[in-house]
């Protein structure tokens, strides 16, 4: 793993990128890591589905046959309600909506998860296992409010690697839809889908200000996880050529 490259390649990237503007934090099989404001509080965006799956892993763990219990989709759809509103199949098993948050980042499947185990429940645990998750809010949903979910990159990226830290038959189940994330225009957008040496997985955000992204590398025993929350007022497309800068800059450093 070349690391030197890759630090050297981050300074260049954000030598003349506005330091308020972004959150960074890599971390690396080696035990490498780098971080530029990744303790600072940024919106969320979908990031914070990450939180509710790990909340619900918690449930799981109590009762197994949680992923088999069938929801009902609500009638009134919110805004990215995606594939469980639009088929028209009106019942879901928990853990195809686990899947559907994380992989096609379907608002509506994580709202019914909330209302099922509980917004205030997801809150406070993650409020004492992940302080820099915060909850306060369903997903696109006005009447909650105008506070905005939170987390820093650093706590993105806590989450994240914490899916990868059992071979348990749930922590596969979302290994499995991160790995299949739809939304692979940022930090994935240069990774070779067809390279059998290469495994990518990773839960994108967005806001009408914000382009977030957090994703894992891994190349044989090696991996690279790296969290890049960008806040912005103009120039969407600049944003996301840098997301994409730096997931080529972790490609290359994974590089034999």
């Amino acid at each position: 793993m070349k690391t030197a490259l890759l630090l050297a390649d981050l300074h260049r990237l954000f030598a003349d990128v506005d330091p308020a503007s972004y959150a960074l934090y890599v971390h690396s099989s080696t035990g490498y890591t780098y971080g530029q404001a990744e303790h600072t509080p940024m919106p969320a965006a979908s990031l914070i589905k990450l939180a509710i799956a790990a909340y619900i892993e918690t449930q799981v763990q109590l009762d197994e046959s949680l992923l088999q219990r069938q929801l009902t989709v609500p009638a009134d759809p919110v805004a990215g309600a995606g594939v469980t509103y639009h088929l028209s199949q009106r019942t879901w098993a928990v853990q195809d909506l686990v899947d559907l948050m994380l992989s096609v980042s379907d608002n509506n499947a994580s709202n019914m998860l909330l209302a099922e185990f509980g917004l205030q429940n997801v809150a406070a645990w993650a409020a004492i296992h992940y302080p820099d998750a915060i909850l306060h809010r369903r997903l696109m949903h006005p009447e909650d409010g105008p506070k905005q979910n939170i987390i820093t990159a650093a706590g993105a990226e806590a989450l994240l690697a914490h899916f990868f830290s059992a071979d348990t038959p749930y922590q596969r189940l979302v290994r499995r839809a991160l790995a299949a994330q739809t939304n692979r225009g940022k930090l994935l957008a240069l990774a070779d889908e067809d390279d059998p040496t290469l495994r990518t997985y990773a839960k994108s955000g967005e806001l009408s200000d914000c382009e977030h992204d957090c994703a894992r590398f891994e190349r044989g025993d090696e991996w690279i996880d790296c969290a890049l929350l960008l806040h912005f007022s103009d120039n969407k497309q600049q944003v996301l050529t840098l997301q994409q800068s730096v997931g080529a800059a972790i490609l290359v450093s994974l590089d034999d």
